[in-house]
């Protein structure tokens, strides 16, 4: 007998507990953490300017910064946190004008200075708002706004005479303004801005070019191709690597996860997200124990590098990917009740799992329509997801 476990992970009845519903950020969240972006964009605009008037001549010209929201908040594979110290996270891109490194002389004192500033600024922002800001990261500024959730600042700089047409993209008539929001407005006007014009500012290794755009784009554009399905499949995955405690010093990072899961996925199985999460899972494992090339334009970096960092971590990852994959096919191949396949997906994936053996269906390994599983004490639904 195979068990139909795809509405405990999805479903789009109403009012259903599902595992989705579980790992995705709470309404007033997500509010919060747009809220904080706002307050933070308005603060950091506003004290930049002095603060780049101090660095540099007419540093008011320099002054004007740009946001565009990048990583898991701009794709839709954000979830909420599985435990502390875990917190959700919005990486919120700075921009600023070239001039600024050239008028400075050397870039690498450029680029801490203008570091520098921007910690400066957040840090005045969090003092008003009752936050704290870290800046341990050399990549980016963190500012801490509660318990389970920040906001990241990396800084990037672009040439002046693309900056001056972003500027005047802005400048269109109030009709205009009116039909688009603050934020279409600050992601369209960067499609036309080339990918290698776009510079990292980085505490101990200057400027690096590096676009956050071209992952967004390749996230955007496997979704397209191959459908919302790999969107829940890949933040099922990181729910798993969250629900882990990891003891080599490291986990398996959000980015290469998601990777080695398109990698993995074939073909959407309708209405199963437990046969898809399954088909995904059982490849990853031999995906991750070898080299995985970035997919997006202009990137070489093998995802997989880092897990080398710590020994054993890379052997630990797919190991448990394979208990992983192990646990996901008893529970749907060979559990004898609806109640002990509930477990075991509870087990590897966690509490946020609903202790719900009434939702499990009979159905057949394939995407057959499903039947409700006859136990005692427990109703069988006909699976909506």
């Amino acid at each position: 007998m195979a068990l139909d476990l795809s509405t405990l992970l999805y479903t789009t009845v109403t009012d259903r507990p599902s595992f989705l519903e579980e790992i995705t950020l709470d309404v007033n969240d997500r509010k919060a953490l747009l809220d904080a972006r706002t307050a933070l964009r308005d603060g950091l605009r506003s004290c930049l300017r002095r603060e780049v008037e101090k660095l540099v001549e007419d540093g008011s010209k320099h002054a004007r910064p740009k946001f565009v929201t990048q990583g898991s908040f701009s794709y839709k594979t954000i979830n909420k946190p599985c435990r502390p110290p875990q917190q959700a996270d919005l990486d919120d891109g700075i921009y600023l004008p070239l001039s600024y490194v050239q008028d400075k002389g050397q870039p690498a004192e450029a680029a801490e200075a203008l570091f520098d500033a921007v910690a400066s600024c957040a840090n005045e922002v969090a003092k008003a708002n009752g936050w704290s800001v870290e800046t341990s990261n050399p990549r980016c500024t963190r500012v801490i706004v509660s318990g389970h959730m920040h906001i990241d600042i990396p800084l990037y700089s672009i040439p002046d005479d693309e900056f001056e047409r972003l500027v005047e993209a802005h400048a269109m008539d109030s009709l205009q303004k009116a039909e688009r929001t603050f934020d279409q407005l600050e992601e369209e006007d960067w499609e036309d801005v080339r990918s290698d014009r776009v510079l990292l500012a980085t505490r101990d290794e200057g400027w690096l070019a590096k676009d956050p755009r071209p992952i967004r784009n390749w996230v955007n554009q496997v979704i397209d191709t191959k459908g919302e399905q790999l969107r829940r499949v890949m933040r099922y995955v990181k729910a798993w690597r969250d629900h882990q405690h990891w003891s080599m010093g490291d986990d398996p990072k959000s980015l290469m996860l998601m990777v080695a899961a398109e990698h993995a996925f074939e073909d959407a199985v309708l209405r199963r997200d437990d046969l898809a999460l399954l088909s995904v899972v059982r490849r990853m494992a031999d995906v991750v124990n070898g080299p995985l090339l970035a997919p997006w334009p202009g990137e070489s970096e093998d995802l997989t590098k880092r897990l080398d960092k710590y020994e054993g971590l890379r052997a630990d990852v797919v190991k448990r990917l394979r208990e992983f994959a192990a646990a996901l096919d008893f529970a749907i191949n060979t559990a004898r009740t609806a109640a002990e396949a509930c477990d075991k997906l509870r087990e590897v994936l966690g509490p946020r799992v609903p202790n719900r053996p009434d939702l499990v269906l009979m159905a057949s390994a394939t995407a057959s329509p499903a039947v409700a599983v006859p136990s005692a004490g427990s109703v069988g639904r006909q699976n909506n997801a």
